[in-house]
């Protein structure tokens, strides 16, 4: 509703469209558990532990909006999913929604891309991403 300018109706659309993006990406069996790494994260947890591409620091900017750093370079296909790096992300996100100061003041989003191999950049997190801005 916050999101949305207390608009109703297009906060309702919002939030349909994320539980249904949501349960295309965990599934029926993960998809109402609580988004915490010992719930519907509970099988990316390794991944996101091993590999770091993605991480919010525990710190904020000077402006108190959430810091977000990504390595796309430690990705490796080969070990995890495309869908397990985005729900990795997806989680990130979801971080910051559940804190209201954060949710106003927004993110930064800092990128090390030394190192990148074409390998390294799936379609399918690109396409997801566009998606789930939709819903966020």
């Amino acid at each position: 509703l916050e999101h949305d300018n207390g608009n109703a109706e297009l906060a309702a659309r919002r939030l349909a469209k994320y539980w249904k993006f949501r349960l295309d990406l965990f599934g029926s069996d993960r998809c109402f558990l609580p988004m915490t790494l010992t719930g519907a994260m509970k099988d990316e947890v390794m991944p996101m532990l091993k590999y770091r591409v993605m991480q919010r620091m525990p710190v904020t900017d000077t402006a108190g909006r959430a810091l977000f750093f990504f390595c796309p370079s430690r990705r490796n296909y080969a070990e995890y999913s495309p869908e397990q790096d985005f729900m990795a992300l997806f989680y990130l996100f979801n971080t910051v929604i559940d804190d209201a100061d954060l949710r106003r003041r927004g993110i930064v989003c800092i990128s090390d891309t030394r190192n990148l191999q074409r390998n390294q950049i799936n379609r399918k997190v690109v396409r997801l991403a566009a998606i789930s801005e939709s819903v966020m």
